[in-house]
């Protein structure tokens, strides 16, 4: 791309776009929505009201899922420290989701946009920290997975890895490993902010949406498979009895949300093989599958809650939180 830099459109000065810039898609969640142009008005409204469900469930989720980590006996648990990390992670997560259901909101009905960047750094930052939150949930499922698998594969060395202490520092060197290593998308990445929030020059295209999806998207899927393959293989051959039926009945529970982030996230990860293979002039098409998964992949960041409910402990913790006085 041209790194030649004038003054932009709105008067700012910044990266001169190429003379196709106009259809070249920013990241999944870019705030001012230029695939605005390649959906139909229906399907903007069928959005409005799937993010608009999604937020609220989500919000009320994440929040009793936090309060019910820090304030009942769930506690100390290990496993609860990677679901209280996911619940603050989560809330980041659908933070971009609302910004972009505003401008929904707005887009249908015929208003101009409320949320728009005027400058290059609204774009970075938001960049930076939506898809720092999208990976770190990503991986906090991975690690959520990891554990899992030793607690039930190898017990002797669960009671030493399968501590609270071990996973606070399992979280907080994710935490700077992953904000650490996109810190790129504040430094090195351009963006034109004259017309919206767009990869513009530094880093190409391709290179940075590869890389984005893999570290978001591929690996922390395949750990997530691999583990949750190894813990029901362990479990269909192990005997259950009395003594290892309450942690069989967490793992049970913590399979069920880890299964659920694959499902969720596997039209996501089709979706952005078929962008990374698409000629310019196939990206509009395939706007609209994009959407779409996107919607579906959102739903991992409000559902976690509802998915806690299975487990007994989990439900009598959330009834000691709001009965307590």
């Amino acid at each position: 791309m041209n790194s030649n830099h004038s003054t932009n459109a709105s008067g700012g000065f910044g990266p001169i776009p190429p003379a196709d810039f106009q259809h070249l898609e920013f990241w999944t969640y870019m705030i001012e929505m230029r695939a605005k142009d390649h959906i139909p008005m229906w399907l903007q409204w069928v959005l409005v009201i799937l993010f608009g469900i999604i937020f609220v469930f989500g919000a009320v989720g994440n929040t009793l899922s936090f309060l019910t980590m820090t304030c009942t006996s769930m506690k100390k648990h290990s496993y609860s420290v990677y679901l209280l990390f996911l619940a603050v992670s989560d809330m980041g997560c659908l933070s971009g989701s609302v910004m972009i259901w505003v401008n929904r909101v707005a887009l249908v009905a015929g208003k101009p946009l409320p949320i728009i960047f005027t400058e290059r750094w609204g774009c970075k930052v938001s960049e930076y920290f939506l898809h720092s939150c999208l990976t770190y949930s990503a991986w906090l499922v991975c690690a959520l997975s990891l554990e899992r698998a030793i607690v039930v594969s190898l017990p002797f060395a669960a009671r030493f890895i399968a501590s609270r202490k071990t996973a606070t520092i399992i979280s907080l060197a994710t935490f700077v490993i992953v904000w650490g290593s996109t810190i790129y998308l504040m430094l090195y990445i351009e963006f034109w902010s004259g017309d919206g929030c767009y990869l513009a020059t530094a880093v190409p295209l391709p290179d940075h949406y590869n890389t984005a999806t893999v570290m978001a998207c591929y690996i922390p899927i395949s750990g997530v498979i691999l583990f949750n393959l190894i813990i029901v293989v362990v479990l269909k051959r192990s005997k259950m009895s009395a003594k290892n039926a309450s942690s069989t009945k967490v793992t049970n529970m913590l399979l069920t949300v880890t299964t659920t982030f694959i499902l969720v996230n596997i039209p996501i990860a089709i979706v952005t093989i078929m962008l990374g293979l698409a000629s310019i002039d196939e990206i509009p098409q395939l706007s609209k599958f994009h959407h779409a998964a996107v919607c579906i992949m959102m739903i991992n960041y409000a559902v976690n809650f509802y998915l806690y409910l299975i487990g007994a402990e989990f439900r009598k913790c959330v009834r000691e939180l709001c009965t307590r006085k």
